[in-house]
């Protein structure tokens, strides 16, 4: 009788050996549904600067995404450093300066703007058509 008893508690609380597993399983699902959700803007962001973006909103722990802060490299005025990869277009430099964006350089045959950008304009500019996506730079590595 106590066996049974046992199993009741741990089934009615959720605890035993299957509920880390199920936790998992959740998990998981919620982070598969936060992808299949993804505008098609976001969809050009990469993965650090999109999760940034929802820690910033306050939607991290509801989209399953980390609630660990994002290290990401931020100038004076707390814009982050994007490259974005894109045919340079007028409509993308006016939009840049529209939002307060710091344009570091232009490498317009190799489809590149790298620039300071306030992250909350990030899918605004990736919404952009020209725009094929968004990440931080490579960073050069000396010995």
């Amino acid at each position: 009788m106590k066996v049974i008893g046992v199993f009741i508690l741990l089934f009615a609380t959720g605890a035993g050996p299957w509920h880390g597993e199920r936790k998992s399983q959740l998990n998981v699902q919620t982070k598969v549904d936060e992808k299949e959700s993804r505008t098609r803007a976001q969809k050009k962001l990469d993965s650090q600067l999109l999760y940034a973006i929802y820690q910033m909103r306050g939607e991290a722990e509801a989209k399953g995404v980390p609630t660990e802060p994002i290290v990401l490299r931020r100038d004076e005025k707390r814009r982050v450093f994007v490259d974005i990869r894109s045919e340079v277009t007028k409509k993308l430099t006016s939009l840049l300066k529209r939002t307060g964006s710091k344009i570091v350089s232009v490498a317009a045959k190799d489809h590149s703007v790298i620039a300071y950008v306030p992250l909350n304009h990030l899918e605004r500019i990736a919404d952009l058509k020209e725009v094929q996506f968004i990440s931080q730079p490579a960073e050069a590595i000396t010995n």
